[in-house]
Formats: structure tokens, C-alpha cells, sequence
């Protein structure tokens, strides 16, 4: 009886130390975050290793999501563009292989960047779910510095001029959050003046 009641309290008290218990959650994935790896199982088109990428782009996407197939060209586009800079734009889905491969095969130069398939929904747990993001497409700009620096659609204004930004070497999203309210100041400061 003795033993039963001390593995219990052991039980109770590991129990009692674990993050939930204690009213912590993990922290959500957000903007400013250093990127979480990748987990691709198949590279459909082309490859990617983060550890050589200069600024790149996480799509997730699926064969059968309409918005997902707008952005296509789109992502090619900014591919075209801003390749020679050093943007790296990676497609990743959890479809199997027998659906995706034709896929991408009949988008022919419509898609042209990389294009994986997830490991068991690993990179879609550590990237999407972490940052509480359901719907796709989703895409996540990652800068030089490893950094998420955009977290949303694609298709958006703001993708576009974070990727911009970002491009140039000299954007943080969360400093320049930080620094909003001092900005604003300073223009209130000296339209009053």
C-alpha cells in the first residue's frame, strides 16, 4: 500500500510540474520567430536545404485548393524576380505523391520553384499549427537571418511588400513594431510644432 501511494504521489507531482498544469502554453509561431526546420519526405520538383538559402518563402498549398492554384504563378513570378537575389520559394503539401507529381507536371513553367511533400504532416505541425494557422494557402517569409518576417496569404498586398522589404536586407517586422508607437510620436511631435 505504501509503495501504491508514493507512485501516485510521484505520478501527481510530474503531473503537477508539466507546462499545462502549471498555466503555461507553448508559445505560438509568429513573426519575429527563428524558422523551424523542414521535414520533406519527396521532393517532387526540385530541392531545397535551408543551411544554403538566403531568403526564402514556405508555401502550403494542395492540388485541390482553388486559391492555392492562384497563387502559382504568382509565387513563380516573385521566383523570376527576386531568384538572383538569393529568394528560394519552397511548395509544400501533405498530398501523397500519386496526386501531386501529375500536378506539377501539367503546371509545366507555371511552377517553377520547389515543390515537397511533408513528412507525415511533420512541417505543417511545426510551421501551420504551430502559428495557429489553418487555411491555405498560408506562406511564411523567412529573411537572411533565418527569421520569420511575414506570416499569411500569398496572394496579399502586404506578402508582397514584406518579401520586398526583406529582399533588400534591412527589414525586421518586429522591430518595426516595437518602434511604431515612437514613430508616430515623432510625426505627432512635428506636426504640432
Amino acid at each position: 500500500m505504501r509503495f501504491y501511494h508514493l507512485m501516485r504521489v510521484t505520478f501527481v507531482s510530474l503531473l503537477m510540474a508539466t507546462p499545462v498544469a502549471l498555466g503555461q502554453r507553448r508559445k505560438q509561431l509568429s513573426v519575429g520567430d527563428p524558422a523551424p526546420g523542414l521535414d520533406v519526405a519527396e521532393w517532387v520538383k526540385g530541392e531545397f536545404d535551408p543551411a544554403e538559402a538566403e531568403v526564402y518563402v514556405v508555401e502550403f498549398w494542395a492540388t485541390w485548393c482553388g486559391p492555392c492554384k492562384k497563387s502559382i504563378p504568382h509565387l513563380t513570378e516573385l521566383q523570376e524576380t527576386y531568384g538572383q537575389d538569393g529568394l528560394s520559394i519552397i511548395g509544400i503539401t501533405s498530398e501523397d505523391l500519386e496526386i501531386v507529381e501529375p500536378f506539377v507536371r501539367k503546371q509545366g513553367s507555371n511552377m517553377e520553384y520547389a515543390v515537397g511533400i511533408d513528412h507525415r504532416g511533420a512541417t505543417e505541425r511545426v510551421w501551420m499549427k504551430a502559428a495557429g494557422k489553418n487555411g491555405i494557402p498560408t506562406a511564411f517569409v523567412v529573411d537572411r537571418g533565418g527569421s520569420i518576417q511575414f506570416i499569411g496569404h500569398p496572394l496579399s498586398e502586404e506578402f508582397e511588400s514584406v518579401l520586398a522589404k526583406v529582399m533588400t536586407g534591412r527589414y525586421d517586422q518586429a522591430k518595426e513594431e516595437k518602434a511604431r508607437p515612437l514613430i508616430e510620436a515623432a510625426r505627432r511631435n512635428l506636426s504640432t510644432t
